[in-house]
């Protein structure tokens, strides 16, 4: 099934198939202020990394998507999500950070699997991998990726998810992939790139 940029996009804005899917729904730790996490709260000095935000949390917490903190743990694995969402959650899951993987696999598994038609299955849990990745900690690692990336696909618009939405939840060998995507042939934009690299 071939995504567009447009089509990506719309699931970028639509995001209501899986509840709240802002950043603020299963976002880092030490996003927020106004709440409290850890032995922190508001800007306080505590570690705050057992907040989720939404409330906020407190202090400086490490933001750590390569940890899968007690919040993001799916309790169940892809195989549990039958048999359509089953290969889309596997295919995608292995190319993301640990804790993006957790919170992808928590919304396929509620709001997101449906007994429905396939394409309404693949649909949604393509809403849920892309809300996912923008849920990511910010990752300076990925700076370089990003300005090759806008580069070749161009910078987004308003109300598009930028490249650090994107890639900073993808594990370093699934940003090689959409680096080589880019680089074979952008038009259909960078989210799309995403999305053939998260299923293939």
């Amino acid at each position: 099934m071939h995504w567009s940029w447009v089509a990506v996009v719309g699931v970028w804005a639509l995001g209501s198939a899986c509840g709240n899917t802002s950043r603020d729904s299963d976002g880092p730790p030490g996003a927020g202020g106004s709440g409290s996490g850890g032995t922190g709260s508001g800007g306080g000095a505590g570690s705050g990394a057992a907040g989720v935000s939404g409330g906020g949390s407190g202090g400086a917490g490490v933001c750590d998507d390569t940890v899968l903190r007690p919040e993001d743990d799916p309790f169940q694995t892809c195989p549990n999500l039958g048999p359509v969402c089953r290969p889309l959650c596997e295919e995608a899951t292995e190319r993301m950070k640990v804790a993006i993987a957790g919170r992808t696999i928590k919304c396929m598994a509620s709001e997101c699997m449906c007994p429905g038609p396939v394409e309404e299955c693949e649909t949604r849990s393509v809403e849920c991998m892309i809300q996912r990745l923008g849920t990511a900690c910010h990752d300076p690692s990925a700076d370089d990726d990003c300005e090759g990336l806008v580069a070749l696909c161009g910078s987004p618009t308003e109300g598009e998810p930028t490249c650090h939405d994107l890639i900073d939840g993808l594990t370093e060998a699934a940003r090689a992939e959409v680096d080589a995507c880019a680089a074979a042939g952008c038009d259909g934009g960078l989210a799309a790139c995403v999305r053939s690299v998260l299923l293939p």
